[in-house]
């Protein structure tokens, strides 16, 4: 065959003809090649151009050629790694939005063909976007009714027989997406999931990993939560974040956990959604998630006041939240006066309302707890502290006058009345303040503030000196307080200067 005047079958291109003095060579030149180079006569394969590209009618498809006489054209697209001198051409429309990959192999060491994809045509073609699964196999995004032009170029003439392989990737996990988180009912939960085909979206939290999944839960109970994942496959490594609010608008509950299992406190009511992912790489491969929690119970505290008088009672009634489930369960309530030691007040087991309550008589500052030691499924519960304040009782007498005329005691012109402040119980060193007013102007307008200090028994006295005659008077003692009790202030008391 004189393959000096050929020219390629189905492009119309021809070479230039070489001199005749030459021909001769050539064709001696084309024996030797037949004669040491078995099947480099054979015919170009059918689907060596791409006008003849080979029609993949359906999927999956595996297709068999010898590229060894298989050629390159000049409008042929580059073809990572290198332009090749060894192509073929297989073209594939869509039936349907779908992601396709295309894997190719050869017949001789290392020698294994790349593959692109394209659109368009002839000497027009536009590369079509691929992830590289490897370095010779694609993967890209088919929409319906597209034609799909794959190209496989081989480098090397070495190898002979290559295999191009196309077919339809299997579908991402069905919780891949967030609004397709996968619900979980009840605990414990435990799933296993492929997630080789996991993607990831737009707007998942920033940071998010390639391949992941959504799992999500609403407690109906406070509840601590114990999320755990362990994943098999090359370079995976899966972690957990967990997540509440809406898509888009995501709050961080959690940080993202590669260690130990993930703990954190639930609370009944709120939706807690778990992005499980690869932390390395864009890897997936066989993922276990498992959710496991222990109910907290509600455990509630109060007091009927505030704050009371000097040995007074208090009732303090400590409330089980989840009493339902927790019928007849015994509650603890401790006191700890100021500077004093945590004492048991009542031992009892809830009532029908989930109530058990305690009355105390309190001579200082008190704080109030309750507790619940648990159980099974159940973790121990405390209250929340309560403080109830503790007034001194403070009183004021006042002695000396000659006379009583209504509300008010009478002196003389010259006279020093005399107060006696008294504080119970005893705070002997400490201050007691005593106020004086008097009457002017259709108002009672501040007079004298003195201090004094609280005896050994109990009192403090002072005088009024020389008050002026033709006006009323009115005096109380104050105590202000300290780490032990609430301060008080006496009662009025009344007098007049004739």
């Amino acid at each position: 065959m004189n393959r000096a005047c050929c020219h390629k079958g189905g492009r119309g291109r021809s070479r230039l003809a070489r001199p005749a003095r030459y021909f001769s060579i050539v064709a001696v030149t084309l024996v030797l090649a037949t004669a040491w180079a078995p099947g480099a006569l054979a015919a170009a394969p059918a689907n060596d151009d791409f006008a003849d590209a080979s029609v993949i009618a359906s999927l999956p498809f595996t297709g068999n050629v010898n590229m060894y006489d298989a050629t390159g054209q000049l409008d042929d697209p580059v073809c990572p790694p290198s332009p090749a001198n060894h192509t073929v051409w297989y073209s594939y429309t869509a039936s349907g939005d779908a992601r396709i990959d295309v894997t190719t192999s050869g017949s001789v060491g290392d020698y294994i063909p790349f593959a692109c994809a394209y659109t368009g045509t002839e000497g027009a073609l536009s590369a079509v976007t691929v992830t590289h699964q490897s370095d010779t196999d694609i993967r890209f995004d088919a929409v319906d009714g597209e034609t799909y032009f794959v190209f496989v170029a081989l480098v090397q003439q070495s190898a002979n027989f290559s295999t191009v392989t196309v077919t339809e990737a299997p579908p991402p996990p069905s919780n891949d997406d967030f609004d397709n988180a996968a619900v979980i009912g009840a605990l414990p939960y435990d799933d296993s999931v492929d997630t080789t085909e996991a993607t990831a979206a737009s707007d998942d939290p920033s940071g998010a990993d390639e391949t992941t999944v959504w799992y999500a839960f609403m407690p109906t109970h406070d509840i601590r939560l114990t999320a755990s994942v362990a994943g098999t496959g090359f370079g995976y490594a899966p972690r957990v974040s967990v997540w509440t609010g809406a898509r888009g608008a995501l709050n961080s509950v959690t940080p993202r956990d590669p260690g130990p299992p993930l703990v954190f406190d639930a609370q009944a009511g709120t939706t807690y959604y778990f992005l499980v992912g690869n932390i390395y790489t864009t890897l997936g491969g066989q993922l276990d998630f498992s959710l496991d929690g222990v109910l907290e119970a509600g455990l509630g505290l109060a007091t009927s006041r505030a704050s009371v008088n000097y040995k007074r009672a208090v009732t303090v009634t400590a409330h089980l939240a989840d009493f339902a489930d927790l019928t007849n369960k015994t509650v603890f309530i401790y006191k700890t006066p100021y500077g004093g030691v945590k004492t048991l007040v009542k031992t009892a087991a809830v009532d029908s309302s989930g109530n058990v309550s305690a009355v105390v008589t309190l001579t200082k500052n008190t704080k109030f707890v309750a507790q619940w030691a648990g159980e099974d499924g159940w973790l121990a519960a405390q209250s929340p502290l309560k403080t109830v304040g503790v007034h001194v009782i403070t009183t004021t007498k006042l002695s000396g006058f000659f006379g009583r005329s209504g509300a008010y005691k009478l002196y003389h012109a010259g006279d020093d009345p005399k107060i006696t402040g008294t504080v119970v119980p005893n705070h002997a060193g400490k201050v007691l303040r005593f106020i004086a007013q008097i009457r002017r102007g259709g108002a009672w307008r501040a007079l004298a503030t003195a201090n004094f200090r609280i005896r050994a028994n109990g009192t403090s006295v002072g005088f009024l000196v020389n008050p002026r005659s033709g006006f009323a008077y009115r005096v109380k003692n104050v105590f202000i307080g300290d780490a032990d009790h609430l301060g008080d202030a006496s009662p009025l008391k009344y007098f007049r200067v004739s």
